[in-house]
């Protein structure tokens, strides 16, 4: 979280990795909707938290089809 622009977004952000970090059932709604809830982070002006996180998913095989 060192690239987080605004501590006030902690909470926000968190609403953001959080279902993405402890989802134990991925298919490829659960993961289209990950990746449209990143949006939410550019959206909170948070371009280098989604920056990061978009280059560690595209590392994913699931993630990776999504995140080109």
């Amino acid at each position: 979280m060192a690239k987080m622009k605004n501590p006030d977004n902690w909470s926000k952000i968190n609403e953001v990795i959080q279902p993405i970090v402890e989802g134990d059932i991925l298919n490829d709604d659960v993961v289209r909707k990950h990746v449209h809830s990143l949006d939410k982070l550019n959206e909170l002006g948070e371009h280098d938290v989604y920056s990061v996180l978009v280059e560690r998913l595209k590392n994913s095989p699931l993630y990776e089809k999504y995140l080109k």
